[in-house]
């Protein structure tokens, strides 16, 4: 019998960077059985009068005690694991922009330049995020993002050069800058125009869809953590996901021919997705019907509400009482390798970025 895991999410799932009211989106994921999680449900919540919980419905003042003091005792008592993905949608955005433009730049000017090298590529979105806010401001940071989204979303000239336009803003002041200009000096925008659009017409716009590469960060995860051997996954229902669905059965393939995600030795929570993944299954359920989805979304729900403390060592310095107690529980009971995140490291910045941040109060979460 296959392992079963379950996946939902909080926060806004659509491509790109629409709502700038929800920067974060959280991904949850377990692998506890559905009868275990039906118990744990009607037991902790005995007086719910519908057949689903949803942490968006629960009242906010109990909500965080009760659904920690539930999952406490879930693990304590069943065989599971959580594993969950924090995505800071900037980021995310910026290191697709930096994958799309900036290292083929650099390959272009760069004969020693790779962008295979695993080192490279996880840290130089960190290292340019503080280079860039340092250089331009959040304003600019932002300026470039939103043109990177509009330009992903409308597949027009018109879209192309206002990013550029943005990017001109630190010509001269910033070789990475100048080499992402000079690049496309050389080139048209019609070169990349099949690019933008994707592989195929009915996909979604991928360069800025968070939702799949999340959920193969996930299963990536799973497969170590399983040894390579095969699971199912079911998936809250997903509009997004549904019409890439087939991205992810295109890399299900034998558990004995799947490699190990590779760890990066710079951060724990960062792996390199292999090409096949033993995934036998991938459905999608309502979570009405389904108590391993319930759970799930309880998981995602909490996570979201700490993010301010799982961001940064110095966002924990200012958590007290309550609000750090109640953090450590949820940490004991995902474990600090149930974390997959992409936020923003200050330990890859340069110093000098640092300290002119610091000095200058820029924030460099927006």
């Amino acid at each position: 019998m296959n392992n079963l895991i379950f996946i939902d999410e909080s926060g806004n799932t659509e491509p790109g960077y629409k709502d700038k009211s929800q920067p974060w989106i959280v991904f949850a994921s377990h692998s506890f059985a559905e009868e275990s999680c039906k118990q744990s449900i009607l037991s902790t919540f005995k007086n719910n009068q519908s057949n689903e919980i949803k942490y968006s419905n629960l009242g906010r003042e109990k909500r965080i005690s009760t659904c920690l003091y539930m999952l406490e005792n879930l693990k304590k008592s069943r065989s599971g694991e959580i594993i969950t993905y924090i995505l800071y949608k900037p980021l995310f955005l910026f290191n697709s922009f930096l994958t799309l433009f900036h290292d083929a730049a650099l390959e272009k000017f760069d004969p020693n330049f790779n962008t295979g090298d695993p080192q490279f590529i996880y840290s130089r979105h960190h290292f340019l995020w503080f280079n860039f806010l340092a250089l331009g401001g959040q304003n600019f940071l932002e300026d470039l993002i939103s043109n990177y989204n509009e330009l992903i979303l409308q597949k027009d000239k018109g879209a192309y050069s206002q990013l550029l336009s943005t990017l001109e803003r630190l010509k001269n002041r910033s070789n990475e800058i100048d080499a992402i200009l000079k690049w496309h000096e050389e080139n048209d925008f019609d070169i990349f125009k099949n690019t933008f659009e994707g592989e195929r017409k009915y996909d979604e716009p991928s360069w800025i869809d968070t939702t799949l590469p999340s959920v193969k960060d996930l299963c990536s995860r799973w497969s170590h953590l399983f040894n390579g051997k095969s699971f199912d996954i079911i998936h809250d229902d997903s509009w997004v996901l549904s019409k890439r669905v087939h991205i992810l059965e295109s890399i299900a393939g034998a558990p004995e021919k799947s490699p190990e995600p590779i760890k990066s030795e710079t951060d724990c929570s960062y792996w390199l997705i292999p090409d096949v993944l033993p995934i036998t299954s991938f459905s999608f359920c309502n979570s009405h019907d389904c108590y391993g989805l319930q759970i799930a979304d309880v998981i995602a729900g909490l996570v979201k509400d700490f993010v301010p403390e799982i961001q940064s060592t110095s966002s924990l310095k200012k958590a007290t009482g309550t609000n750090l107690k109640n953090f450590q529980r949820l940490e004991h009971i995902i474990g600090r390798n149930g974390y997959i995140h992409m936020i923003p490291d200050q330990a890859l910045a340069d110093i000098n970025d640092l300290s002119y941040l610091s000095k200058n109060n820029i924030e460099f979460i927006f």
